[in-house]
């Protein structure tokens, strides 16, 4: 897809697009979503958190092993996904 349909097809008019976006382009799993939020940021910069952030967040959570996690001013909700899949499921 050219840079013009892309625009053409998922445009910026609020913060929601991202997730309309996401919903006709991620499959139901976290690292789909995750690169779907990546794939938007690259369009629209202004949504770029960068994969450093990314790593070091995940570094933490594998270094805490937390069982539940409260994520507050997640904007988009990346780091929240983030955080989710390094959970352990319960049992």
């Amino acid at each position: 897809m050219s840079a013009s349909e892309f625009y053409q097809q998922f445009p910026y008019r609020n913060a929601d697009d991202a997730y309309a976006f996401v919903e006709a382009t991620a499959e139901r799993n976290p690292e789909s979503v995750l690169e779907s939020l990546e794939i938007w940021g690259e369009k629209y910069p202004m949504f770029q958190i960068g994969s450093t952030k990314g790593e070091l967040l995940d570094g933490v959570v594998r270094k805490t092993q937390p069982r539940v996690a409260v994520e507050i001013g997640s904007f988009h909700g990346k780091y929240a996904v983030r955080i989710a899949r390094l959970i352990p499921k319960s049992s």
